[in-house]
């Protein structure tokens, strides 16, 4: 019975040691093929992931071509305005305070005192002709703002301003008549010079601005205005050059062809001068706005300017002929 028992047991304990061996071995192959599962969604998960990467990256791409074709777009008529603007702040400046300015009377009551602590009729003169070049360049920018009542009011107080020049000119006398000559020239030189200014206005207005036939006559009357007014001063300063030069001639004894050898040679030395002032600077300043090539009328100034240097340099070494003993006219 006993043996019975013991085998009873034996047997029951090696069906147990089966039974957990088998568990172990389900186990098993249930977290094989867990694993086995998991490898090929991780693949496949990377694959996903890899793929919505190269998108995005597509995407980005493409996007930052149509901004940039955008940007392209968009900068060239910036540029074009940018030239636009600056064509018309350079006119601006050239102008100064203008008579749409609420201070405009207040600064042209500062350049009469200016004027009036001014001494020496010479220097009166000088000065006059260039406040009579900054009403001309408030006209022009007057006119491109189509601010004609502006504009006629300009051109008055250009005229009231070589009236004073005229003044000045007639009251203009020293005691040496080679000096009286050079002074005159300088005055002429300079009238000459706005002369031209004002063709340059008018042929820049034609070409720049879409007008009418009234407000073509209105700025064709206003440029004939100026140059009426430069013209009365020119027949002023002639008149007074003639007496100049009788003077001349009696001083020195010279014929009248001689004194007009002298007068070219006084012309030529003037006109080299006064191109590095300030009229010359304001033609140039037209002419580039006329052609639309600004760079190169920097450049011309540029070039004016260095020469006046150079002359400058050279006045101490030379005398223009007939001028020893230069002093200005009082």
């Amino acid at each position: 019975m006993k043996k019975i028992m013991s085998v009873f047991v034996a047997m029951l304990m090696l069906m147990s040691v089966v039974s957990i061996a088998f568990a172990q071995d389900a186990n098993e192959t249930v977290s094989d093929g867990t694993n086995e599962t998991d490898v090929p969604e991780d693949d496949d998960s990377d694959d996903v992931s890899d793929e919505t990467e190269d998108e995005s990256e597509d995407d980005e791409a493409e996007d930052e071509e149509e901004s940039d074709d955008g940007v392209n777009e968009t900068e060239e008529p910036e540029e074009d305005e940018d030239k636009e603007e600056t064509e018309e702040d350079d006119a601006d400046d050239d102008a100064g305070i203008t008579p749409d300015s609420p201070i405009y009377g207040l600064d042209r009551a500062l350049e009469r005192i200016s004027l009036a602590l001014t001494f020496g009729k010479s220097a009166k003169a000088q000065k006059g002709l260039a406040h009579a070049q900054e009403r001309i360049m408030e006209v022009q920018a007057m006119i491109q703002a189509k601010k004609m009542d502006k504009a006629e009011k300009a051109q008055q107080l250009h005229k009231k301003t070589l009236e004073d020049v005229e003044e000045a000119v007639e009251g203009m006398n020293g005691e040496e008549p080679e000096d009286q000559l050079e002074d005159q020239l300088e005055i002429e030189e300079q009238l000459q010079e706005q002369e031209q200014v004002m063709e340059q206005i008018r042929a820049r207005v034609k070409e720049k601005l879409q007008l009418t036939e009234e407000e073509q006559a209105n700025i064709d009357g206003l440029v004939n205005s100026l140059k009426e007014n430069v013209g009365n001063a020119k027949a002023k300063v002639e008149a007074k050059k003639n007496k100049i030069k009788v003077k001349v001639q009696a001083k020195t004894g010279k014929s009248a062809e001689e004194v007009d050898e002298l007068e070219n040679r006084i012309k030529a030395y003037v006109k080299a001068k006064t191109a590095s002032k300030g009229v010359g600077k304001a033609k140039a300043n037209v002419q580039a706005e006329v052609s639309g090539e600004s760079e190169d009328a920097e450049d011309e100034s540029e070039d004016v300017e260095e020469d006046s240097d150079e002359s400058e340099d050279s006045e101490e070494e030379q005398t223009v002929p007939g001028s020893q003993g230069r002093g200005r006219n009082n």
